[in-house]
């Protein structure tokens, strides 16, 4: 009874402590101007960062964004420019896979269309509805992969953390802030459900009674590494570096690429899957 206990307060502490986690956020895309901006202005591209940090125990999350909007002038002229900052309360529905969520926040903006000499600062407020889909595409596609195996779901985790991390040494690497942005897209996407495989095959390989303890151990070994060794190693690195100011990129294209060892690690797990799950079987 006392073990039960045990492994429902885990699953329970476990999440919240995930959700208390501080989260960078970075992205990009196209801005289509609509009403009678469209009329002053083309179509135009933006960049955005923001992190959003979850409070322990609630679904509750505070979540700070800045964007930069950059449009030509539909005349040819200068180029106008829309910055914005917004800090919003974020509450997350749950789900698996699909995790919906609800924000609403306060804002400011600031435009300038480089023809004025003073440019325009509104403040407003702001609400919407989102959604985090990257795992239900992986969880998609693993089930579908499974069929044949469920060594080809592990395969599918193991690709996919190798594209997440050469995708985030290309962002660090990246000239600029914009091209930088580009990357980190497919780095989120795929970083978001790598591991779907890797809990799967855990499925497959340990039996009912020891799955619940299988899954704690993996995520807490995943996220004792991820979030506290790893954070800590870059910052280690960059005090020990102590450059002119470079030291934080290089910080991290040093322990980045642990990423592809996990890679490696979990393709070679692939090949003794079935194995495995026949020695825990005779409890070997």
């Amino acid at each position: 009874m006392r073990r039960i206990a045990l492994l429902a307060l885990v699953a329970l502490v476990l999440p919240a402590a995930l959700n208390a986690q501080a989260r960078l956020m970075v992205g990009g895309g196209i801005s289509n101007p609509l009403g009678d901006f469209a009329d002053a202005v083309d179509a135009g591209k933006h960049g955005r960062v923001g992190l959003q940090v979850g409070v322990p125990v609630f679904p509750v999350s505070v979540r700070a964004e800045g964007e930069v909007h950059s449009f030509s002038e539909a005349t040819g002229g200068e180029k106008a420019q829309l910055i914005n900052g917004t800090i919003s309360g974020v509450l997350s529905l749950g789900g698996l896979g699909l995790s919906p969520y609800v924000l609403a926040g306060l804002g400011s903006y600031r435009y300038d269309d480089s023809a004025t000499a003073d440019a325009v600062v509104n403040r407003g407020y702001h609400g919407g509805l989102g959604a985090s889909i990257g795992a239900l595409g992986f969880g998609a596609l693993s089930d579908w992969l499974s069929k044949g195996g469920y060594e080809r779901s592990v395969l599918l985790s193991s690709g996919a953390l190798a594209m997440a991390t050469l995708s985030l040494l290309a962002a660090i690497a990246a000239p600029s802030i914009e091209v930088a942005m580009l990357w980190a897209i497919p780095a989120g996407l795929l970083g978001g459900g790598w591991a779907v495989g890797i809990y799967a095959g855990l499925q497959y390989i340990l039996p009912d009674s020891m799955r619940a303890t299988g899954t704690a151990l993996a995520m807490l070994v995943v996220n004792m590494l991820g979030f506290v060794i790893g954070p800590w190693s870059v910052g280690a690195f960059s005090d020990l570096l102590a450059l002119d100011g470079t030291q934080l990129q290089l910080s991290l294209a040093i322990v980045i690429p642990v990423g592809l060892l996990g890679a490696v690690l979990i393709g070679l797990s692939a090949s003794t899957l079935n194995r495995d799950r026949e020695s825990i079987a005779a409890g070997r």
